[in-house]
């Protein structure tokens, strides 16, 4: 697939000032949510474990310390996206990078269709 037909067919992924809330430039992650995901991805219960244990579990499982891991959130946070395809209705998540107003996908894996939102239902008036 050609570059312009690849960018046009993905043209659906929202402008990353209109959507991301915090501005790119200004993003504040929380330091304990950035512990909490890398012990979950480590496979550690957060509530019982030490940060020291948490780091010394990040480099035997991805060789990358506690800091290195830090950075890379705050590179991939701001590329994560939520889209629909236009063409198939299909729901993507993933990461991807917007240029010149059209979004391209980096990576992605299709939203199975029991964890898509689904619409709200106003209940009848009665």
């Amino acid at each position: 697939m050609n570059y312009e037909r690849h960018t046009a067919l993905l043209s659906f992924l929202p402008k990353r000032g209109e959507i991301l809330k915090p501005k790119i430039n200004n993003m504040k992650l929380d330091q304990f949510e950035i512990e909490e995901l890398a012990a979950h991805i480590c496979g550690l219960d957060y509530d019982n474990v030490e940060y020291s244990d948490i780091e010394e579990s990040l480099y035997e499982k991805f060789n990358i310390d506690f800091d290195s891991f830090q950075n890379l959130m705050y590179a991939l946070v701001p590329m994560i996206d939520v889209g629909t395809s236009p063409l198939t209705g299909t729901r993507y998540k993933g990461f991807s990078k917007v240029e010149k107003n059209h979004g391209c996908w980096l990576l992605r894996v299709e939203v199975p269709s029991a964890v898509a939102v689904k619409k709200k239902v106003k209940p009848s008036a009665k």
